[in-house]
């Protein structure tokens, strides 16, 4: 049986067949990518296990710890956004969706500081306000 659920300051996911999968939550964001219809959960820090995909068609075979309520996409959501997204030092700030999408539809440079999964890349991507750079600082745009 498929698990989702938070242990201490981890989202837990058990694949139903043996693995245990944790993401840091202070670390962790979520996407969805509309066109593909999935979820992913981002560990970002570097040093964790990177994305877990979920199929919106897999979401109703997905438990709870205690395995006796299927999430629907729903609820999914609503743990998602309760559990993923930066923390502030201060005891945190609300979980955010980082948008996804390719290279050519990346948004619009409005002096904004922003993140982007370019899935072109494969990787997260951060615009200064005027340019798109890598997490390294690397300009994309030159």
């Amino acid at each position: 049986m498929k698990k989702l659920y938070v242990s201490g300051n981890y989202i837990i996911y058990e694949d139903g067949a043996g693995s245990v999968l944790e993401y840091p939550k202070a670390f962790s964001v979520y996407t969805k990518s509309g066109d593909n219809l999935n979820y992913s959960i981002v560990e970002q820090s570097g040093i964790g296990i990177g994305k877990l995909l979920i199929l919106v068609s897999d979401i109703p075979n997905i438990y709870n710890e205690a395995g006796d309520t299927a999430f629907d996409e729903t609820t999914f959501v609503n743990f998602l956004r309760a559990n993923t997204g930066f923390k502030s030092a201060s005891g945190g700030s609300e979980a955010f969706v980082i948008q996804r999408g390719t290279t050519a539809n990346r948004p619009l440079q409005n002096g904004e500081v922003k993140l982007y999964y370019d899935t072109d890349l494969g990787y997260l991507i951060i615009s200064n306000g005027s340019n798109w750079e890598n997490m390294s600082g690397f300009n994309l745009e030159a």
